[in-house]
């Protein structure tokens, strides 16, 4: 039930921002991602992927949700123009003391800082998400460096009832 409301969701966040927006010419879900905007001139202006939790949840750096996307945007960066935003649009937290707060004013070296600080866990050992997808992209740090340049996040979003009575 969680998959379907998920999907429903990403439906429900692509007509808000329709509703909001006309700078693009055509709206794919589900296609190049979650959701990507695409100009008149048939260029991906945003890539968008969507997380909706049920229950309320920090976003973590070392999270599959937040490693999980950027380990997609790497795999796909070919297919994005010097131009496209990497957006995580996600219903998750970012409390004051989270590493990733700040994160939308970081410049490409400071994200990469930031995912180099938090691999490992209290005990010393690396938290499982950041061998799994990190350590994957990051054995080319010049084209990581380029996906993280275009990749901010949007957290705190309405969950599905509240985006489905707004639009």
């Amino acid at each position: 039930l969680s998959q379907q409301m998920g999907n429903v969701y990403h439906y429900y966040v692509a007509i808000k921002l329709l509703l909001e927006n006309n700078n693009w010419s055509k709206c794919e879900v589900e296609k190049l991602g979650d959701i990507a905007l695409i100009d008149k001139n048939n260029k991906q202006i945003f890539n968008i992927e969507v997380k909706h939790h049920i229950e309320k949840n920090e976003l973590k750096v070392y999270e599959e949700e937040f490693l999980k996307t950027l380990s997609n945007w790497f795999d796909i960066r070919n297919l994005f123009d010097e131009n496209t935003k990497l957006i995580l649009m996600t219903t998750s937290t970012i409390s004051a003391n989270n590493p990733l707060k700040n994160w939308n004013q970081y410049d490409s070296n400071k994200k990469y800082k930031t995912l180099q600080e938090n691999q490992t866990q209290k005990n010393g050992t690396t938290y499982v998400n950041m061998v799994k997808y990190f350590h994957k992209i990051n054995k080319n740090i010049d084209e990581l460096k380029k996906v993280l340049a275009k990749f901010d996040i949007q957290h705190s979003l309405f969950n599905i009832l509240e985006i489905r009575n707004e639009i």
